[in-house]
This record gives structure tokens, sequence and C-alpha cells, in this order.
């Protein structure tokens, strides 16, 4: 480290520059493999997305398949073949024609992808828009392998009448009879599955193939594996019933394998990317740019190093000696000022450092003083506050004095009035901008609401907000009380009239919740409730010179500054028969 210390400056510069460029190297190398890494990730993520998106698709399709054969089941006609039992073949041939002209037609024709369509009885007997004699012939396999009726079952690849199709079997029942009594058979065509299969590319040579959870291939665009049947050799016998993926090496390298199951259809629908297709051309890319990066580097670091450092670092070495001269006291060390570049400026800069160094020193002393001062001021204003907060302790403590002198005296009125004013102002010393519960709000207009019963006898208030309004809506401090106070001076006092009524009930609205303030005072005129309501519908919360001093504008500013320009205030009624102030609140849905 000492050794280090005593470098000159130019071969610091030139080791400092060296370190720059091994460190530049080896966070390359690491973001290199990092960000092949991710790209990986985001391959492999993309990948997958786009595969649950095939077996949506696939899902979708035969839900739709679904969806579009059930109303045959509630056919008189269906109903009518599945009783049939005798061996009246003319009967059998006019309801299988009824059937097939009825039933099977209309779906055939909108759907060219349905092969076709089968109803069987109990008895074996069958009607098909194709062969009756092949539907007849899977009637007792396909029954022995659907274990419960009213679901469709894919049963798997069939070929019927030279045409490779996907079976898909219900087995339902007879409402009147609660049994079973016959078996429909829906024959897709295998195109419209392997068109799905391929609508998607991955990679340049990745692909899908379908199985059921059995082992059961239904398409593999691999030909040899089709006509054997047989799965891949990396797939074990009976495919997982869950999603997930594997890397299997194959000729051609290593290959990222994923399987996506549906619980709809119970089929797995498996697709396979070569490795190197998921990331290559990014990595490629990424990797020709770190090799960039470092030879641009290289060849930066030298030209700064012949252009840069070796002139700079003479002329630090010359402002080094003057500093040098200047802090042992010769303020008459001089730069050059013959250059016009940085350096000349450096130069002229230092010295002008020395001829006004006596006058920075003037300037220190001065600011030692100004920062003194401040010290003071601050320790001052720690008292003020500090004087500010016992005066409230010193108010609820002569508060509680007087309290329990008037129990002791008996008079509990008065100590129900003190203990109301000692609340009120506890929640009044908070900050009104606070978030606080509707049900803090209404304590606390509770309070003020007993001292107002106790000044009137006659008043009747009425405060109806249950729950789940009382948790689950948020409010802001000092929001419900000048309200209600409005409703005392603007409709009662101002119309020479004894207050006599005052409600406070709340409901769930579509857009939150809202609370209704109501009286039965004077009112006020209709321009004066236009006026006002114009003023709470304004988009903006800046407040005018018209309307800055009004008490409701500022708890309506209040609230939408907490919560948004959809709440806040709204005049619904004013008349001579009393006013009704709305409050419009949000919910917070997660308390509901």
């Amino acid at each position: 480290m000492r050794y280090f210390q005593e470098m000159s400056l130019k071969l610091k510069f030139n080791l400092l520059m060296l370190s720059l460029f091994l460190i530049i190297v080896v966070m390359g190398m690491l973001w290199y493999k990092t960000s092949a890494n991710a790209i990986e990730n985001n391959a492999i993520d993309y990948t997958k997305q786009i595969v649950e998106q095939v077996n949506s698709h696939l899902d979708t399709y035969f839900v739709d398949i679904q969806e579009l054969t059930f109303p045959m089941l509630a056919n008189p006609l269906t109903q009518q073949f599945m009783d049939y039992s005798n061996n009246d073949h003319y009967r059998r041939y006019e309801l299988s024609k009824a059937i097939d002209k009825k039933l099977f037609t209309p779906i055939l024709i909108n759907r060219e992808n349905i092969h076709s369509i089968s109803l069987i009885s109990d008895q074996s007997i069958a009607s098909s828009s194709r062969s009756f004699i092949s539907a007849e012939e899977r009637y007792a396999d396909y029954i022995s392998r659907i274990p419960s009726p009213g679901k469709y079952q894919i049963m798997g690849r069939e070929t019927i009448l030279s045409t490779n199709v996907i079976a898909m079997a219900l087995r339902f029942l007879d409402a009147s009879k609660q049994k079973a009594t016959g078996l429909l058979i829906v024959d897709l065509k295998l195109n419209e599955i392997i068109r799905i299969c391929k609508s998607v590319k991955l990679g340049r040579t990745g692909f899908m193939w379908i199985a059921d959870a059995n082992g059961n291939l239904l398409y593999h665009p691999d030909e040899e594996l089709m006509k054997q049947r047989a799965l891949p050799e990396y797939v074990p016998e009976s495919l997982p019933k869950e999603s997930g993926s594997k890397v299997v090496d194959s000729p051609e390298g290593k290959k990222l394998v994923l399987f996506n199951y549906s619980a709809k259809t119970n089929l797995v629908l498996v697709s396979e990317v070569p490795y190197r297709e998921l990331n290559a051309p990014l990595v490629r890319f990424s990797l020709i740019s770190i090799l960039i990066v470092i030879v641009l580097m290289l060849a930066l670091s030298l030209l700064i190093v012949g252009l840069i450092v070796h002139p700079l670092t003479n002329s630090l070495l010359l402002l080094k000696k003057l500093m040098f001269r200047a802090e042992r006291g010769d303020l008459d060390a001089k730069a050059p000022e013959n250059k016009t570049n940085e350096i000349g400026s450096l130069f002229l800069s230092f010295n002008r450092m020395v001829s006004e160094i006596k006058q920075l020193i003037e300037l220190v002393r001065h600011a030692r003083l100004k920062e003194k001062e401040m010290e003071v001021k601050q320790k001052e204003s720690q008292l003020r506050y500090m004087q500010s907060q016992i005066n409230p302790h010193f108010l609820y403590n002569t508060l509680e004095v007087v309290n329990s002198n008037a129990i002791v005296e008996g008079n509990f009125k008065i100590s129900k009035m003190i203990v109301s004013i000692s609340e009120i102002f506890r929640y009044s010393v908070g900050n009104p901008g606070d978030r606080v519960t509707l049900r803090q709000e209404v304590e606390h207009t509770d309070f003020y609401l007993e001292i107002q019963k106790e000044r009137f006898g006659s008043l009747e208030t009425e405060v109806s907000i249950g729950e789940p309004g009382m948790t689950a809506v948020p409010a802001v401090r000092l929001m419900l009380q000048p309200i209600v106070e409005n409703s005392f001076k603007h409709g009662y006092e101002n119309h020479r009239m004894k207050p006599g009524y005052l409600s406070i009930a709340g409901r769930t609205t579509p857009d939150g919740y809202e609370i209704l303030v109501s009286d039965r005072g004077g009112g006020m005129d209709a321009a004066i409730m236009e006026r006002y309501n114009a003023l709470f519908s304004q988009a903006s919360q800046e407040e005018s010179g018209e309307h800055q001093h009004i008490g409701l504008w500022n708890v309506h500013n209040r609230i939408r500054m907490t919560f948004g320009e959809s709440y806040g205030l709204h005049i619904v009624q004013s008349n001579k028969t009393g006013t009704v102030i709305a409050i419009r609140l949000p919910v917070m849905t997660d308390n509901l």
C-alpha cells in the first residue's frame, strides 16, 4: 500500500485504467452469463405460456362441441329412440331418419370439423350420421370405460370410414327413470386438432403432440410413432396429471419438453423444443455485444492514456507544487495563464483562489457565526414545540380535575358534558388530514351531539350506521362534525328555529358508501343549493376566492384530496322541510 501511495500520478492512472479494463471484462462475462440465464428462463416461460394458451384453445374447442350437442339429449326424438325396444325395423328406420334430419344434420352442416354423431340406446341399438354399425360395435367398450354419466369423456383416436377421428362419448340419464339409458358419441376430425397444434410455431423445429393421461397417443407429427401408437421413449407410460417440464437428450441435442394437463378433457398437451432454438440468437447477440464493448474499452483506454493522461498529469504535478507553496503561506505563487483549455481554467481558478484567500478566511468566520446562530434558533424552536405539547396535557388534566369535582358534588350532568368536551378536544388536536375509520368519526360526532342534547332538551337524534360501514369505510378526521354543526347553524339558528331533529344514516351504493346528514330546519334557497353543488362538482381541487371561506367546501376538498375526485359532498335536498347532505366515501372491499 505504501509503495502504491508513493507512485506517480501517471502510473496510478495507468494502473487504474488497466484495473478498470479488467473489471469491465469480468463484469461483462458475468453479465453475459446472467443475461443468458435470464434469456433462457424467459424463453422457457414464454414457451410455457404458448403451450397453456394452445391447451386452453383445445379446452374451449371441446367445451364448444359439448354445448353444441347437449340440447339433443332433451329432444323428444331422442327419448323415443331410447325407449324403442321391439323388432319393428321400419319404425327404427323412421326414427333414425328423423333424428338424422332434425338433430344430426343441422349440427353437421354448421360444424365441418365434426365427422359423425351417433346415439346408442342401452339395448345397443344405434342411430348414426355415418355408420350405426361402427357405433354399435363401440358401445360395450365405451360404456365400460365411462365411470359415471353426465360428463363427456374423450375415448381416444379411432378410424371411421377411413377417416382419423377423436371420439368423445357421453353416457346420459333418463330424467324420469333416473338411470343411464344410452350413449352419445361425437367423432371429431383429427385434422382440426392437428391444425390447432400446428397453429403455433415453437422455434424452427419445435412441435406439439397430444395424448390422454393413460398414455394413449392421439396425435404426433412422427408418423412412425402414430402407426405404432407408442409414446416417445423419454415419456412414462402414464402421463402425469399435472403440468411440468423436463430436459431430455436426443440425437439432435438437448430438448425442453413441457407437459400441460387439462382437467377438463383429461388430455396432456406436450411440446418439444430444441434447447438451442430457445435463446440461441439472443445469446449470440449478447456475446457479440460483450466482445465489442471489451474491444472498444481497450482502444478507448489506450487513446485516453496517450492524448489525455500524460498532459493532464504534467499539469497536475505543476499545480501540486503551486498548492504546496500556497499551503506554506506563499500567497505570491502564480500559475501560468497561457493555456486556453480546462487546465488553463484550473490555473486561473488557482490564481483567483490565492488572491482571495484572505476574503475566504473572513467568510469562513462569518459562516461559523451564522452556524452558531442557527443552532440557537433551533434550540428555541424545540423549546416552543415542547411548550405546545405541554399545553394540551395541561388542559386534559384541568378537565379531569373539573370532572372529578363534578362527580364528588353529584352533578353527573356536568360530568357527562366535561367528558364529551374532553373527548372532542382530544380527537380535534390530531392532524385534520389523517385517515380514520368511519366508526371513529361517528363516535366523535356522538360526543358533540351529547353536548347539543344538553343545550336543547327537545333535540332528537338518530344515528343508523351499522356494519360493515363502521369498519369497511375509511374517513377523514373532523369530516362529519362540521356537517352536523352546519345543520344547527344554518338549518335552525339562522331561521330562528329550535333544533328538534337530526339524523345520520349510512347506505351502500354502487359507487361506494354514502352518509346522509338530515335535519328538519328551514333549508336554503334553491339558487344557493345549486351554487354549492356546482362548486362540489368542479374537477379542480384548488380553492378560488369565491368559495375559500365555505366550511362545507373545506370538508369536501379534504375528502377529494384523500380519496379522489369521485368522492365528496352533495346537497341532496334543501327546502322548508329540511336539508339532506350526502357524503360519498369509498369502501375497503377487503373488509366486507
